[in-house]
């Protein structure tokens, strides 16, 4: 590709023609007081919306998700006074997240209270709902559970559990804004 001179004459160059590099197209900006040109790609946001971004924040995005992805495989203890099914309810505007009791045998694997049954994790299991809750942002919703609920017999008593759920509260009240699916981590 060629380059030439900048048309304010203050050095710099452009790019004559539109053809990005690995991937990447060209996004031509050159209004005074910008720089001359930058790559840009697509990328994919945690809940789905697609959007153009600067290759550095392309390349800082792919570094961040390769992190997450490492931490979401790590090992967690579960929380013995349950877990939560986190969902968005569009028509209401609404996070909504359920509570459901579970034990926990000597491997660490959560169990049904009342059978003692492993629960799979296919989606054939079915238990009762032990509380719900519904908010309309994830500050509200984590008072809700981790401040207000903390008075009473709480659903949340282990550190580990309350720093996941306050990150998908944020993730579910981001795809909410958006309009966007979301998906429990």
């Amino acid at each position: 590709q060629k380059m030439h001179a900048s048309p304010s004459g203050r050095g710099g160059a452009r790019w004559a023609t539109s053809r990005g590099r690995a991937g990447a197209s060209k996004h031509h900006n050159l209004g005074p007081g910008s720089r001359n040109h930058r790559y840009t790609t697509r990328a994919v946001s945690p809940c789905g919306e697609e959007r153009e971004l600067p290759v550095s924040s392309f390349r800082r995005a792919a570094l961040r998700k390769g992190v997450d992805d490492e931490l979401s495989n790590r090992w967690i203890d579960l929380d013995p006074s349950g877990y939560f099914l986190i969902r968005i309810d569009d028509a209401r505007g609404v996070i909504c997240a359920e509570h459901f009791l579970n034990t926990i045998n000597a491997d660490g694997q959560a169990c049904d209270p009342l059978t003692g049954e492993v629960i799979p994790c296919d989606g054939s299991y079915k238990p009762r709902v032990h509380k719900s809750f519904s908010a309309r942002t994830a500050k509200e919703l984590s008072v809700a559970i981790l401040e207000k609920e903390a008075e009473e017999r709480g659903t949340v008593t282990l550190l580990v559990h309350a720093n996941y759920l306050g990150r998908e509260f944020q993730r579910a009240e981001d795809c909410l804004a958006r309009g966007s699916r979301y998906i429990q981590d």
